[in-house]
């Protein structure tokens, strides 16, 4: 008899346990939608929004694609996810304003894509597009690019690329707690093979791993450990990094003191240590350090035309350039006629005849032979006749 109460009570608390676990499951996928739905909000508006999770999936599918998609509602959300995040077969939507931004500003922005948008038509356009993302990028990359496809291409990038980083917010060891997330950006572009796979303000974020207060003389210095370990590329993937020996070598050639405390690093010398004794560390915004690709990875990466200017770089190059000189003729001077002298009629001689001399009958002289030679009489030659 107990032994079937025993049995029963077994069974029972089987059923339960799988039921909750079902449950768990159900609650866990809900949460996973809804997580998702929250993401796409931010990386889309700049923030969650409010209503009903229909409403709001109803108003991000339209102005996305122009239409309401079939299916479920956790298929429609992944399939908005997939469009803004995922690059098979193309670039995501992420990826081609990330590259549309960079190559009109030469930096990508971190607010959400309809703003960003916004106002990469007012600057090309001066007002705000119209139609769903999809035909407003189109119109933008034939602006921007001269072609509607963003011209990106997948290939694959290194490990140990080095990247310069900077601090989104001012950090310390007196307000950190192990586990807040820190933020930070990518000061420098950084191009593989003449492809753009890291732009400038791109984020990246780390965690905070250790932290110490400066609280006595015995505990010393403030210390702040932080864990880089994601970045953005340029097409929105996650790229894993780390503080590897490349960074930290070239964190201490350029002496960044500031950037290296935050991985740990020391690079105060002894008279410094001195000063900053019992003090806790304070890092300020834009603090630049070094991280470097983790692993190999296959990118979308912005494709460069070995220098030749872009369709938008052409625009603004033809409204900032300096205008060609006007070129001025001189008129060729007016000849004025130099009146001829006038002619002044020369009298003719009046001829007088000269009466014939009388022959005188005169005795013939002897006969004697001349020499035969040629005598040549010298000519003056008039200088006007020389000229012409």
């Amino acid at each position: 008899m107990n032994l079937k109460i025993f049995m029963k009570k077994f069974f029972c608390t089987v059923f339960c346990v799988a039921l909750f676990f079902s449950a768990s499951e159900s609650f866990a996928a809900e949460n996973s939608a809804n997580e998702k739905l929250v993401r796409i909000e931010k990386d889309t508006y700049g923030g969650e929004q409010i209503g009903a999770i229909l409403d709001r999936l109803n108003k991000i599918e339209k102005d996305f694609t122009g239409r309401n998609m079939q299916g479920n509602m956790n298929a429609r959300i992944d399939a908005v996810y997939n469009i803004l995040y995922n690059d098979t077969g193309e670039p995501s939507i992420i990826a081609k304003v990330n590259a549309l931004e960079w190559n009109i500003n030469h930096e990508v922005h971190n607010s959400g894509i309809d703003k960003r948008l916004s106002d990469l038509e007012n600057s090309i356009f001066g007002k705000i597009g119209t139609g769903n993302f999809v035909e407003r990028i189109r119109t933008l990359s034939k602006s921007s690019f001269g072609m509607e496809n963003v011209p990106m291409i997948e290939m694959q990038i290194p490990e140990n690329i080095l990247v310069k980083v900077s601090l989104a917010d001012s950090v310390g060891s007196k307000t950190l707690q192990v586990g807040d997330l820190v933020n930070f950006v990518v000061a420098e572009d950084i191009f593989v093979d003449d492809k753009l796979i890291f732009a400038k303000g791109l984020q990246g974020e780390g965690i905070v791993t250790k932290v110490r207060q400066a609280k006595g003389l015995m505990i010393g210095n403030g210390k702040v450990e932080i864990d880089f370990n994601k970045i953005r590329c340029l097409d929105g993937r996650e790229i894993n990094i780390f503080v590897g020996e490349e960074s930290k070598n070239i964190m201490t050639e350029n002496k960044m003191i500031d950037g290296a405390s935050l991985v740990g690093m020391d690079l105060n010398s002894g008279l410094n240590k001195a000063l900053v004794h019992r003090k806790n560390i304070e890092v300020d915004k834009g603090t630049e350090f070094y991280i470097q690709t983790k692993n190999p990875s296959a990118v979308y990466a912005l494709i460069q035309d070995n220098g030749t200017v872009t369709a938008v770089e052409e625009k603004i190059s033809a409204v900032t350039s300096t205008p060609a000189p006007v070129k001025t003729s001189t008129p060729a001077p007016v000849k004025t006629p130099t009146p001829e002298p006038a002619k002044t009629p020369t009298p003719e001689p009046v001829k007088t005849s000269t009466p014939a001399p009388v022959k005188t009958p005169v005795a013939p002289a002897p006969t004697t032979k001349k020499d035969n030679k040629k005598i040549f009489v010298p000519v003056e030659i008039d200088e006007f006749a020389k000229d012409e």
